[in-house]
């Protein structure tokens, strides 16, 4: 089960529903980190290793890029991996709950991956070199 860090921007029923299929998720709000930069989010999952779910959608693809390939290019073996990301539209619980709780019912690598679902496209998964890449869950 994925253990979930709901942004500000995600309706806070979603988490309820996802705890309800067995995931652990705390919001932004419940934390009372509202007022905090995206950066200060991811690296608190990355702490605290829970997968974000968010909006954020332009945001979040730039941090993960960042993160993924500045340490490379710094001659650094590798960054610390951050424990996924997850992207979805800006629409209510009821319209969220199936296509992500399949998602994480489906157990995919979350680990150092950016996913964003779209109604128009599905699952999407950000490739380094190629970009935005059609994902389908298994």
């Amino acid at each position: 089960m994925a253990d979930l860090y709901l942004d500000h921007n995600v309706p806070r029923d979603l988490g309820e529903l996802l705890a309800a299929q067995g995931h652990t998720s705390r919001t932004v709000r419940q934390l009372r980190l509202e007022t905090q930069t995206d950066d200060v989010h991811l690296l608190r999952c990355w702490r605290e290793g829970w997968t974000f779910l968010t909006h954020d959608t332009e945001d979040y693809t730039l941090l993960h890029a960042a993160w993924t390939r500045w340490a490379p290019a710094w001659g650094l073996a590798s960054a610390p991996s951050h424990f996924g990301i997850i992207l979805r539209p800006q629409i209510g619980a009821a319209g969220l709950i199936g296509p992500v709780g399949a998602f994480l019912a489906s157990a995919p690598p979350l680990v150092n991956q950016l996913y964003a679902w779209t109604q128009d496209a599905g699952w999407l998964v950000f490739d380094d070199a190629t970009g935005w890449q059609p994902f389908t869950p298994t």
